[in-house]
């Protein structure tokens, strides 16, 4: 039912049905975590936060793989939603997102003789991974994925094409072309030490997307996921816009690129809080 509204709703229909009717997140699913709660907020369990190192999100995840990859081979647009119990169909809300990364992985490649070199940082089971190959099938890449301990055991045993690890201390010393944060930035509770890491990790470009963002104070939000065979709930940032670009800045990127994201956090008594993406280039490069 929500794939055949998506088709005959005109844009900005469907946003409001999104944010506010029975198609998207009920309003109660989103919550503001108040300022004195916010530093146990991200501790697993704290506040009954199951959070998402869960053995059935990585399971949901794999159980959805096969037909996110089968939908995405050519000449099928590139548009299937792996977070979604009807992950065929086509949704121009991830058109846009992996488009953008055709872009993104274009700007990685220019110039490179040898393999492009990514780390994708909290990049589940691959999908990037697997959109790349479907849109530069001759594009040769080393893929890694950074992922929490049950999604990354779910990944070496399901995924051999890709090497995926549980914390960055398993890379040692390695460095890569570009590192990739999509929807994955927000849920460290430092994001900023976060992002100062990834950036010691990358020799050039730094993609981030999926980004809740606002342009007053950051804030900590709660979300209940009682669907897609999660249900679970977490804890994550919505983050000023001009905090984590002058963050970036003072750690040795300039941006480059900013990106729209047609998705938005519906954190109750508030207005939605949009998705944004950003790409960064070391300053040196």
């Amino acid at each position: 039912m929500k794939a055949f509204f998506r088709e005959i709703c005109p844009p900005l229909l469907w946003r409001w049905l999104r944010q506010f009717a029975f198609f998207g997140a009920r309003k109660s699913d989103w919550q503001r975590v108040p300022v004195a709660q916010q530093a146990t907020a991200f501790q697993p369990h704290a506040n009954g936060l199951r959070g998402w190192d869960v053995a059935r999100v990585a399971a949901a995840e794999r159980s959805r793989l096969a037909a996110f990859q089968q939908a995405i081979v050519a000449p099928a647009p590139v548009s299937a939603v792996h977070e979604s119990e009807a992950v065929a169909g086509d949704s121009p809300w991830m058109h846009g997102l992996w488009m953008t990364w055709a872009y993104v992985l274009t700007k990685a490649a220019d110039g490179k003789a040898a393999p492009v070199r990514i780390l994708d940082w909290g990049g589940g089971l691959g999908h990037s991974y697997f959109a790349a190959r479907s849109l530069f099938p001759s594009l040769m890449l080393d893929y890694t994925v950074k992922e929490l301990p049950h999604m990354a055991a779910e990944g070496k045993t399901h995924v051999p094409e890709i090497r995926f690890v549980a914390s960055l201390s398993e890379l040692a010393s390695e460095s890569f072309d570009l590192v990739v944060a999509s929807g994955s930035l927000h849920y460290s509770e430092n994001w900023r030490a976060q992002l100062v890491e990834l950036i010691g990790r990358t020799r050039d470009w730094l993609y981030l997307t999926r980004l809740p963002t606002t342009n007053a104070n950051s804030f900590v939000f709660v979300q209940h996921v009682p669907g897609l065979g999660y249900d679970t709930e977490y804890a994550g940032w919505v983050i000023h816009v001009d905090e984590l670009i002058s963050a970036a800045k003072d750690a040795g990127l300039r941006l480059e690129r900013r990106f729209v994201v047609d998705e938005s956090a519906p954190i109750a008594g508030l207005e939605p809080a949009p998705y944004r993406g950003f790409l960064f280039r070391k300053s040196s490069s």
